[in-house]
């Protein structure tokens, strides 16, 4: 009865339950890799370990947001379809046909997108580990996971499809699954000695089981759409364009906020550091990624009450989630600080570690994120990107914080100070953007739509 009540009041339902567990699979996760990682890992090899996962986003310069705009996209043209129980869709035929031809134009995009991202993250990862790589086992132990990490394009690519068709409890099941799976192998892979190697075969863990759980949920929809002639031209290029242009550049100032600081580190200041930085960072997002929840496994419902144009009741339930996401974060910031004070000391893993000031100054620079991320979450629905120029300014002066923190005063600490103010500024900006377009919404959706018009 008061897990019933506590539920009502934290707003959780199966979508979000489903997320919960992943994201707390990411808690737990966490602790274990870290055992194995330890225990198998040098200092200087746990710092080549993060490394490699916060260059491995690099990705996003291939993608560059794509798979929102899929799941914005398919959702808006789902609001007026449905999948019966044979999983395939059913309605208009007007409607149906709109939606494959959207997702037969996305497929033929992420045919070029996937060995972009090959390429990219293959070519800078060779640039920069050649710098600390006399024998090349550095070098190559990256080329292979940088395939992994182009080919998890595919899979996030098929996830952003479901997710638009409002599968995403389906989604967030097959992710807990084949996540479990692909930590699982890369223990396994720690434990007999492959070192760096490992994160590889998770990779190709996660790609392999994924897929072959997601053609499960789209196989007769996939026969569906191969054999559906399409008799309409539909100018998907030239309504997407101007919105991925936009959600390119905020997707890349996102890479320089969530992912610069690690590698960063490890240039100005080398290894040990980028690898305490690495591993409390690997914490502090999976808590990051786990209060979102209430907030991203919404982005389809959100997507539909807006083409439906029920901002009241968009409103209501963003405010509660939102309200419940940042409670969650709180709590869990607490409780992880309780724990390096009382817990690490015991097993003396503070070394592998940040410092319990830097700690905390990471948790403060993580809390506007979080609430900044849920606004852009909001916004998006609307097919816009207001937080564009604020995104962009904020990445430049990440990089300048970063850079002045680690390289003129060679201090971390120093460092995460000058970071955690930009996310501060960087919110003030946000909510000011987010209330002007809150007082405006009537007038911008009425442009949005004429654009559309315009567009077609």
């Amino acid at each position: 009865m008061y897990l019933n009540k506590l539920s009502r009041y934290l707003n959780i339902d199966q979508d979000i339950l489903y997320s919960i567990a992943l994201k707390l699979w990411s808690v737990i996760k966490t602790p274990l890799s870290f055992y194995f990682i330890t225990q198998y890992l040098t200092i200087d090899e746990q710092g080549y370990w993060y490394t490699f996962i916060n260059l491995g986003a690099l990705s996003v310069f291939a993608e560059l947001g794509f798979t929102t705009i899929i799941t914005q996209y398919v959702s808006h043209e789902f609001a007026h379809l449905e999948l019966n129980r044979n999983k395939r869709l059913t309605g208009s035929s007007e409607a149906l046909e709109k939606i494959i031809s959207l997702i037969k134009f996305t497929f033929k995009v992420y045919s070029y997108l996937i060995p972009l991202g090959i390429i990219i993250l293959s070519f800078v990862g060779v640039l920069f580990f050649s710098k600390y790589d006399a024998y090349s086992s550095i070098t190559l132990a990256w080329i292979v996971y940088a395939f992994t990490g182009g080919l998890t394009l595919l899979v996030s690519y098929v996830g952003a499809l479901l997710q638009g068709l409002d599968k995403v409890k389906e989604v967030l099941k097959i992710n807990l699954i084949s996540g479990f799976l692909s930590v699982f192998s890369i223990w396994i892979s720690l434990y007999f000695n492959l070192k760096l190697w490992a994160l590889s075969v998770g990779g190709f863990v996660l790609i392999i089981s994924t897929l072959v759980l997601y053609i499960n949920q789209l196989g007769p929809l996939y026969f569906q759409i191969s054999k559906f002639k399409i008799k309409t031209k539909f100018s998907w290029f030239k309504e997407i364009m101007p919105l991925q242009i936009k959600f390119s550049l905020s997707w890349i100032s996102s890479y320089f906020v969530f992912y610069f600081a690690v590698p960063i580190t490890m240039y100005f200041l080398g290894a040990e550091e980028a690898g305490r930085l690495g591993i409390s960072i690997s914490i502090t997002t999976a808590m990051l990624h786990l209060a979102h929840a209430w907030i991203s496994t919404k982005t389809p419902l959100l997507n539909m009450l807006v083409s439906k144009r029920e901002f009241g009741l968009m409103d209501q339930k963003f405010n509660s989630l939102h309200s419940s996401s940042i409670i969650v974060f709180i709590v869990i910031s607490i409780i992880l600080l309780l724990i390096y004070i009382y817990i690490f000391p015991i097993f003396t893993l503070n070394y592998r570690f940040l410092t319990l000031l830097q700690l905390s100054i990471l948790l403060c620079a993580e809390l506007p994120k979080l609430i900044y991320g849920n606004l852009a979450v909001y916004l998006r629905a609307f097919k816009v990107e207001p937080f564009l120029h604020v995104s962009i300014i904020t990445a430049i002066l990440t990089v300048v914080a970063l850079v002045i923190g680690l390289y003129f005063f060679e201090s971390l600490t120093t460092g995460l100070i000058l970071y955690m103010i930009v996310q501060y500024v960087a919110l003030f900006a946000g909510l000011i953007i987010f209330r002007n377009f809150k007082n405006n919404r009537l007038k911008m959706v009425a442009l949005i739509d004429e654009n559309v018009v315009n567009n077609s």
